[in-house]
């Protein structure tokens, strides 16, 4: 799946649009609303674990949906179009008990000459393929930061580690599960090395004033969106040189 440089899932209006589903307005649909429901859930789950999956959901109108589909195209080609919007929380929950994914990370960062856009390298494996990543980010407000992200050689993952690589900080390693609950497609962080027994849970989300639908199982909850304490390059700060 990671050929692919973004997935993006629209909703079926079958799922919290139910009086948009008909069969009598639309010749091409022939299930009804629950065959469309489980079929929605079965594309979901067959895309999850892509490290670029956004669900764009019914909690607007359908203008609504289609700027949210610009938004994350854009993104992908490399045109932050016009931020992205995450929350994180301080999790202690472990057990995911829904379909799930998970992604081994390493993360390194990069030396740039301007103290406000954070560049990385990650390096992604999951379902036994291997992709690579070149990021920078601008941080422009609590849990909104603009975007620049391109797929990479193995080759060119190498040749910038070696040439611009900050070796004053950690390299970040983590293992990603990736699942979605009501809608949302949510990430849990568990951190490995110096950080292991850290776990964050990310949620992207179509604005920053979104509500998020935690799910009851996870416990111990503490929001950190925004708190640059608590960001992966700040972790690679605080840990302690060998």
């Amino acid at each position: 799946m990671g050929w692919y440089d973004a997935v993006i899932h629209m909703v079926t209006a079958a799922i919290g649009a139910e009086e948009f589903y008909t069969l009598e307005t639309n010749s091409a649909r022939t299930e009804t609303p629950e065959q469309s429901a489980a079929l929605d859930k079965r594309l979901q789950d067959a895309w999850t674990g892509h490290p670029h999956m956004r669900i764009v959901d019914n909690s607007t109108d359908f203008e609504g949906k289609i700027r949210q589909v610009l938004q994350h195209v854009s993104q992908a080609v490399g045109i932050p179009q016009p931020y992205e919007a995450e929350r994180r929380f301080l999790v202690e929950s472990d057990e995911i008990p829904v379909y799930h994914v998970t992604a081994s990370i390493r993360q390194d960062y990069l030396v740039g000459s301007n103290p406000n856009v954070v560049g990385r390298v990650r390096r992604w494996e999951s379902r036994g393929h291997r992709s690579y990543t070149h990021t920078e980010k601008e941080v422009v407000g609590k849990g909104k930061a603009i975007e620049r992200e391109r797929k990479i050689s193995s080759r060119e993952y190498c040749q910038i580690l070696i040439s611009n690589g900050d070796k004053s900080l950690h390299t970040i390693e983590k293992e990603r599960t990736c699942f979605v609950y009501e809608g949302q497609h949510m990430e849990l962080d568990r951190f490995q090395g110096r950080l292991k027994g850290l776990r964050v849970l990310e949620v992207e989300l179509p604005s920053i004033e979104h509500e998020v639908h935690l799910p009851p199982w996870i416990k111990g909850i503490q929001e950190i969106t925004g708190n640059h304490s608590w960001s992966n390059r700040a972790l690679a700060e605080k840990l302690p040189h060998a």
